[in-house]
């Protein structure tokens, strides 16, 4: 099928037509693969530009200088050209799918039979943008002009082979606003239950992509729990009552694309709290990073300070202004005030204050270790009470200088 696209607007798209020359010209076939070829046939801009070709690995390390293996037995290389990386696949058959992952076994082949491996037909497309033809065995482009996430040949047997697929159609569903074939949501439906048997970093990963990457995250949540997905995700969602749910779903479409995967969490584990125990171990199956858990646990821990926040010490407003993680916190805290969930707050005054006092950054302490140290104290507990105390009262703008800090640690010390 002749179709133009115009590669070469799109960032790295010379380099990667480059390889695809190079590779030509040495004889082979090579053709840019999956979704780069979606992408550009729905006018999007190309997340980055994968290749496949029937050049075999050990051939085209002789090619590309400095050509790494990334997956010996999958026969994928990584390259460069034009300062560009790009994954280098030999197009290949699957068999023999035996974890629920991957394949026990792969063979090399052509184009047809690689593009009946992948997962989904708007992704098994190849296109050349040298002879501007597309290359499309499994009815791609109409999938796309449907609008539908549909697997390549039989369902339950794509997903058999990879449970992880079951996520991945929804987080396609929902990033191009398309819907589930009418087999494939059947299959998924059916299946549901097979995601048990993935390892929690890879439907962390996958989820987390869903919802920091939805068009409507509320809605693919939805769907997820729709289709039995959820309850191996999230297990204690369905303890929700059915107006719980709708108002997470509800939350998470009005702050739409800009979600990320923390303040999704801190979203539904809002309504999770009992008598103020804020934890993460609601989601401990998804073995989150400290990072992540610090994120928002310290998230929902400042929501309940807004609650107070004209009552609050200056130092500890200035903290909470200048805390990593105030912007997600603010969102949290909007999206309360939105569903009337804050209606004790003033949030008009709130918002004023938080547009006085956007980018404060918290001033250097007047003191350190060291002038505690000249004094005789070692490092201890007290050590670190003594320099928050004074750090304390420098916030709150009881002090101002050097010269006032240290008289006030010699009152502290004589008080003791």
């Amino acid at each position: 099928m002749d179709i133009k696209f115009d590669i070469l607007r799109f960032e790295g798209g010379d380099a990667a037509q480059g390889v695809i020359e190079i590779l030509q010209s040495h004889g082979y076939i090579a053709y840019l693969a999956g979704g780069c070829v979606r992408d550009m046939l729905l006018n999007k801009i190309p997340k980055d530009f994968d290749i496949a070709t029937n050049c075999l690995p050990s051939e085209s390390a002789k090619i590309f200088e400095h050509a790494k293996e990334v997956g010996k037995s999958f026969g994928v290389m990584l390259i460069k050209n034009m300062g560009h990386y790009f994954e280098l696949a030999t197009f290949r058959e699957d068999f023999d799918y035996k974890d629920g992952r991957r394949p026990e076994k792969v063979s090399f082949s052509d184009p047809l039979h690689d593009s009946q491996r992948r997962d989904f037909t708007i992704n098994s497309m190849f296109y050349d943008p040298i002879a501007s033809e597309l290359f499309d065995y499994n009815n791609g482009i109409d999938d796309l002009k449907l609008k539908l996430v549909r697997f390549v040949g039989n369902a339950e047997k794509r997903i058999t082979e990879d449970h992880l697929r079951m996520l991945r159609a929804i987080r396609f569903e929902s990033i191009l606003n398309f819907t589930l074939e009418e087999q494939t949501e059947k299959a998924i439906k059916k299946n549901c239950e097979l995601i048990q048997k993935l390892s929690p970093e890879r439907i962390r990963d996958e989820f987390s992509r869903i919802m920091c990457e939805s068009v409507h995250p509320g809605d693919a949540l939805k769907r997820l729990n729709n289709l039995g997905l959820l309850e191996n995700i999230l297990p204690f969602f369905s303890e929700f009552d059915t107006d719980t749910m709708n108002m997470i779903y509800d939350m998470m479409n009005y702050v739409g694309s800009d979600l990320c995967f923390e303040l999704a969490m801190a979203i539904i584990l809002q309504f999770a709290i009992k008598d103020n125990n804020i934890s993460t171990k609601k989601l401990k199956h998804l073995k989150l990073s400290t990072i992540q858990k610090d994120t928002i646990r310290n998230v929902l821990t400042n929501i309940h300070k807004f609650d107070n926040f004209y009552n609050l010490p200056t130092y500890q407003k200035k903290l909470l202004f200048s805390s990593d993680f105030f912007g997600k916190s603010f969102k949290l805290l909007e999206l309360r005030f939105q569903f009337d969930l804050a209606e004790q707050i003033n949030f008009d005054e709130l918002q004023a204050y938080h547009k006085l006092n956007k980018g404060f950054e918290l001033p250097a302490p007047l003191i350190t270790g060291k002038d505690l140290i000249s004094k005789g104290i070692n490092p201890c507990k007290r050590f670190g009470e003594l320099l928050d105390k004074v750090y304390k009262a420098q916030l709150n703008e009881q002090i101002h200088t050097r010269y006032d800090a240290l008289k006030l640690l010699d009152r502290m010390l004589n008080d003791e």
